[in-house]
Order: C-alpha cells, then sequence, then structure tokens
C-alpha cells in the first residue's frame, strides 16, 4: 500500500450505498476510492485572443456648472455643501464654497456625461467614495455643491449637482415676491427649511415655512399656478464602487498570452498640467505627456477634459484639433489662451509588465517575537 499521491489525478471516494444504472442495480458494500486523471494535456486548455474585461465605475452623481477640475490626482478630500454655486443664482459664484459644509468625500474621476462642453450645462460625471456625512445630514436631502479650495478662485474646484427632482402636491404662486402661496399644498409636510425646490423650473431654497400653504424661498418669484418639485442628490450605480473586476472566465490559469508574454492593456484617466504656447497665426498649442503610457484616441469626446486655469472653464476642443503621438497629446487653441496654465484630464492606454503587472514574493521563513 503507498501513501503517496499523484499531482495529476483526482482521488474520488465512493461511500457504502445501492443505485440503479440504466435499470441495473448496483450495491457497494464498502467505500471505494476512484482515481481519475486531471484535466492538464492541452486539449482541455483553451485560449482566448483579445478578451475584455469591463471595469464599470459607478457611485458617481451628475454634476453641471463646473469650476476648474477635481484632485483625481491626489485623491484629497473635498467638501460637501448644502447649497448651490450657480444653479438658481441671480449672482452666480463658481469657485466658491456656498452654504455650509455637511459633508467630505473624495472623487475617484469626472468624466463628460452630455451637454455642450464650456457651458454651464454641459453634465459629468464624478465618481465618488469615502463619502463622510456630517451628524444630522443627508446626502439625498442636503448635498447640493462640491467644493476643493485651490490657490485662487480659478483653480478652486466648485459644481452643482443635477437636480433630481420629485413632484409635490398643489400649485405655487407669487407675484415679484419671496412669499410663495400654495393651493392644495402642504408644505409643511413635504418641506423643510433648506431644501431646495422647483417652480415650474425655476430653483430656489426655502428659508421660512409658515403654514401649508405659505413658504418663504431666497430669492423672488413671479409665478402664476404652478407645479411644485422638491430637489434631491441621486448616486447613480452605487453598487458600481469597486475596483476590483472578475475575469470574464472561470479557473484561469494566466493572463499572458500563449508564448508567455505579456500583452496587457488598460486605460485610466490622468491629471496633467501644462502652458500653452506663445501665439502665432492665430493658434497657439498645448503638450502634455505621460510617463506612463500613451495617449488614448481622440476620437471619444469624453477622452480629454481641458480646463483654464485662468477662469476655471472647462474648454471645448475639436478632435480635429487634438494630435496624438505616442505618449503625448498636443492641443491646438485659438490665441486668446496664448501662454496660459491648463489642466488636463486625459485617457491613457498603459501596457508592458511595468505598467499592467504588480509581483509578490511568497516568504517561507520569518521571525516573529509574541509578547505578552
Amino acid at each position: 500500500m503507498s501513501l503517496s499521491g499523484s499531482d495529476d489525478q483526482l482521488a474520488i471516494v465512493l461511500d457504502p450505498g445501492k443505485a440503479y444504472v440504466q435499470g441495473y442495480e448496483i450495491e457497494k458494500v464498502s467505500t471505494e476510492i476512484v482515481h481519475v486523471d486531471k484535466c492538464r494535456d492541452a486539449s482541455h486548455v483553451v485560449s482566448v485572443d483579445n478578451a475584455i474585461i469591463t471595469a464599470t465605475v459607478g457611485n458617481y452623481v451628475l454634476v453641471n456648472s463646473i469650476n476648474s477640475a477635481p484632485p483625481v490626482d491626489t485623491f484629497a478630500t473635498v467638501k460637501l455643501y448644502n447649497q448651490f454655486t450657480v444653479t438658481g443664482l441671480g449672482s452666480a459664484v463658481p469657485g466658491t464654497a456656498v452654504g455650509t459644509q455637511v459633508g467630505t468625500a473624495r472623487v475617484r474621476a469626472i468624466e463628460w456625461h452630455n451637454g455642450t462642453i464650456g457651458t454651464t450645462a454641459a453634465q459629468y460625471k464624478v465618481m465618488l467614495f469615502d463619502i463622510k456625512m456630517f451628524t444630522g445630514y443627508d446626502f439625498k436631502r442636503n448635498v447640493k455643491s462640491f467644493y476643493y479650495a485651490g490657490a485662487g478662485t480659478a483653480t478652486s474646484f466648485t459644481a452643482d449637482i443635477v437636480p433630481v427632482t420629485t413632484q409635490l402636491v398643489g400649485s405655487a404662486t407669487a407675484s415679484a415676491s419671496t412669499t410663495i402661496t400654495g393651493t392644495g399644498t402642504s408644505f409643511q409636510t413635504d418641506l423643510a427649511v433648506g431644501d431646495y425646490i422647483s417652480l415650474g423650473g425655476t430653483y430656489r431654497r426655502v428659508t421660512a415655512i409658515a403654514s401649508q400653504q405659505s413658504i418663504t424661498v431666497d430669492a423672488a418669484a413671479t409665478i402664476t399656478g404652478v407645479t411644485i418639485a422638491k430637489v434631491s442628490t441621486e448616486i447613480k450605480e452605487p453598487d458600481n464602487e469597486s475596483l476590483i473586476f472578475p475575469f470574464p472566465y472561470y479557473a484561469i490559469k494566466t493572463a499572458r498570452s500563449t508564448d508567455s508574454t505579456n500583452q496587457i492593456s488598460y486605460t485610466v484617466y490622468s491629471k496633467f498640467t501644462g502652458t500653452t504656447s506663445s501665439g502665432s497665426g492665430g493658434n497657439c498649442t498645448l503638450t502634455v505627456s505621460s510617463s506612463a503610457g500613451n495617449m488614448a484616441s481622440k476620437a471619444e469626446t469624453d477622452n480629454y477634459q481641458l480646463v483654464d486655469n485662468t477662469t476655471g472653464l472647462t474648454v471645448a476642443i475639436d478632435p480635429a484639433n487634438i494630435s496624438i503621438s505616442g505618449s503625448a497629446a498636443t492641443f491646438t487653441l485659438a490665441d486668446t489662451y496664448a501662454s496660459r496654465s491648463f489642466t488636463v484630464i486625459g485617457t491613457v492606454t498603459k501596457t508592458l509588465s511595468a505598467n499592467t503587472e504588480k509581483s509578490k514574493t511568497l516568504t517561507g521563513t520569518c521571525a516573529n517575537s509574541l509578547t505578552f
């Protein structure tokens, strides 16, 4: 009897029992061990070329009225505030914290979603993690804007949430007044001081609630019998917060190619800074380079976001005015932007082992001491 095993086989233990196989009775009165060969030969290996792992990053909030860019390179803490910086304000204050701070969060990435780039209406996805609300505040109800201090207003990141509205009962009327009179409304039941409401598309913040049919808002409005909607903030795809993505197949032997070379590539957002050239022929240029990969295609609108650090505004650029050469991207702009500092959030494709693999070393022997 040998106690040695084989790495090429599995030992399957069959306990005593009775079974019927194809109508025939089979009874085993003792335990039986059956050896089965493992599937290790080439006929059982499946090679998949150009496999793609979808990296869906969620837990984001839609924002507009953005100023500057968030600290996606350092993941520094961004402050959450309970008032808008632009939305519904007669005098917008982009780049400035407004209201009361109600929490903090970190920004993993920012990505264009829709709308005309360079306008306050353009919407972006701000991917969040490590959200911490202050006591007594709720993200859905209270968060209305983001703020991260820069060297000045132009380089301080602010953004307003894209309002998510829920219609309330009744209608509202006001005549160039901050007092809103409701018909069939339940203001005391549905609202709290500090809430934002949409009055037929006009946004106002509630500053006082007198009764079920009367509230005071932060700025005068002229409306007649319009609908009322309560504004809230929505975190989209909260289940996609993890940055660990499963392989598309089971029992992966290796992620390398059949010749054992590393052909893995993946794309990431990176943050760059640069200064445009002096103006010439009505244009100037801005070039940024990656030290760990190649710049991605210019065909995708959300691959590059340019922020003018003089004004804090995002600058729209035609893909025809973007030139990609390996690790460098060059942007051609109007000479009104000459000799200005820019922040660029660009997409970088990483390849080769140094950028796509991490090695771990198993330590067989280590000395540990415990003191009690």
